[in-house]
Parts: C-alpha cells; structure tokens; sequence
C-alpha cells in the first residue's frame, strides 16, 4: 500500500460500500424468498446494475460540493435507481411474470429517454469534470477497442466451443445472416438500454478503480477491483445464475470479473473515456445473451467448466496486464 486512507477516502469508500454492495446483499433476503417461491427474479439482476453508479453519485454528492455537478443527470439517475429497487421487491410481492416483463421494458425506454434528455440539459464543461463526455487522447480511435474486444470475446467462445463439442453450432450461428442483423440491432438498441451498464461501470471503473490504483498500485489494484466486482454478485450466483451449483457460479463470476477487470482497464485507461467501458460491458453481457439465447438464469455449471473458463479467460485477457499504460503509470516501485 502506498500510503493510508485519508478521512475523506474512508467516508467516501463507506457510503460507497453502503451503496454498492449494501443494497445488493440486503436485496439477498426478497431474492431468497422468491427463490423459494419459484418467481422470476429478472428484476434484481437489471436493478442491481445501477447501484456501483448510484453509490458513486451519492459520495460526489456529499463530498464533493465545491465542483458544479450535472445535477439533473445526477438525479435522474437515483430516481431510475430508486424505482427499479422499488419494483424488484414488488416483483417477488406480486408474483406476476407478465406484468412485471412489461414493466421492466417501460422502465428501461423511459427512464433511458428521460436520462438522455437530462444528460445533454447538463452543460458539456460539466459532464467534462465527472468523465461523461467522449473524450480522452485520439478520441476517433477510440471504437478500435470495441473492435479488440469483440475479436476477443468471440475467439475466447470459438476455442471454449471446441472443448465441450458445440463448434458446429458456434459457427454455423456465425455464418447466419441472422446474427449478424441481430447484432446490428443490438448496437441500435444500446441507447435505450445504456443505464444499466453504465451503472456499473461508472462506479466500478470511473469511481472505485482510482482510487484502489492509488494505493495498491496500478495492476495490484485492478485486480482487487475484480475481486470485489466478483463478490458483489454473489445475491445472483446464489438464487439466479446457477442456484444448483453455487460454488462453480461463484467461482467463474470471480474468473470472468477478474479477467474483465484488467481488459476494462485497459481500455479505459488507453481512451480516458468511461463510456468505452459502458460499452465493451455492453457487449459482453448482450453477445454472450445473443449466443445462447438469452438465458442466464437457471444455469448448471460443472467444476470442468469452471477450470476451462480459468484457462481461455486467462488466456485472452490476462496479458494485457503487461500493456505498457500499467507500466507508464505503475507509481507502487520503490
């Protein structure tokens, strides 16, 4: 460690953490008694996306006063947050699948739109000073990352498809023009859609990596921010990822945030814009959805699919923790 945790970093990290993690694990105690009772818990995992950002703006709020805030988009955005909170411990209330689909997508293009409109209201100078504009060194080469990681993503499912003998079917729904409309329709639809993800990596990558970078250094810091993004899943991997086999689930949760850790990283640190985070996070949960059509939940998880997960996921990701931009600003050496 570099040096202690100021006063104001130990409030800051406490409100964060109240925030951030408080709200999931309460949310443990609703998500359990669906569980139970066998009622969707779709609306804890898209809420539980807003709450790392939700955090982060309240810290910024309560201790950052002397900066000019955009202030609508701040709020708008606890509000969006509030209500997906409220309506996910309804959902297990009134257990009524359909309505709550309905609700979910009402919920999502509305308060989209809304947070859209309240972003471009704010001033640009001051969605500068809190990192929510495009901007960042060479900012037309920025989409060259979303290209990097998309090679990656699917090269890293292509080589894990031949381990479990569903290459065929991989490529064959690589060759389908289908696809390939499915996800031009995917990119389309990020815009009302982007909320979620932003809500997590606006705390995770924006908020809570600096910070750790500061004091554990620039790799050892990524890497204890995968860690907790891993553990900060634990509510889903135990009543909604793969409730039957809770061990494996957490065990590739902590694989796949470690690993996306070090590439979100680098790619945020390589552009200095959040929003390529916002998107590569985008990707990976919308392209992994598009493979294997759509399901999450539910899933069955084998120790030897934990351990092929390691291998690929090191593989393709890991490596980058040499990348020259950790180096340049690696501060931790004697």
């Amino acid at each position: 460690m570099k040096r202690p945790f100021t006063r104001l970093e130990k409030k800051q990290l406490l409100i964060f953490a109240l925030i951030a993690f408080g709200i999931p694990y309460l949310m443990g105690i609703p998500m359990a008694f669906g569980y139970q009772r066998g009622t969707s818990l779709d609306f804890f995992a898209n809420a539980q996306m807003y709450y790392p950002a939700a955090g982060a703006i309240v810290v910024f709020l309560l201790t950052k006063t002397e900066f000019p805030m955009p202030r609508r988009f701040f709020y708008g955005y606890l509000v969006l947050t509030v209500l997906f909170a409220i309506s996910s411990v309804l959902s297990v209330l009134i257990p009524d699948a359909n309505l709550w689909v309905m609700v979910i997508n009402m919920l999502t293009i509305a308060g989209n739109l809304a947070l859209w409109v309240l972003f471009l209201l704010d001033k640009r100078e001051v969605r500068f000073i809190w990192g929510l504009t495009w901007s960042g060194p060479d900012s037309r080469r920025h989409f060259l990352y979303v290209v990097l990681f998309f090679m990656l993503f699917t090269g890293n499912l292509l080589i894990s498809s031949f381990t479990d003998n569903t290459a065929d079917s991989f490529l064959a729904l690589f060759a389908s023009p289908m696809f390939w409309l499915s996800l031009l329709s995917l990119f389309v639809s990020f815009f009302l859609v982007f909320s979620a993800f932003f809500g997590e990596e606006y705390g995770w990558r924006y908020f809570l990596q600096p910070i750790l970078q500061e004091h554990f250094g620039m790799r050892k810091g990524v890497l204890i921010l995968g860690v907790f993004w891993g553990l900060w899943h634990l509510p889903l991997n135990l009543f909604y990822y793969a409730p039957d086999t809770r061990l494996q689930s957490i065990a590739a949760q902590l694989i796949t945030c470690i690993a996306l850790s070090v590439f979100f990283a680098f790619a945020y640190m390589k552009t200095d814009s959040i929003w390529i985070p916002v998107i590569l996070h985008f990707m990976n949960n919308n392209i992994a959805g598009l493979i294997s059509g759509g399901t999450v939940s539910g899933a069955v998880i084998e120790w030897k699919a934990v351990l092929i997960h390691l291998i690929f996921y090191s593989i393709f990701f890991l490596p980058f923790l040499a990348s020259k931009v950790f180096r340049e600003s690696e501060t931790e050496k004697k």
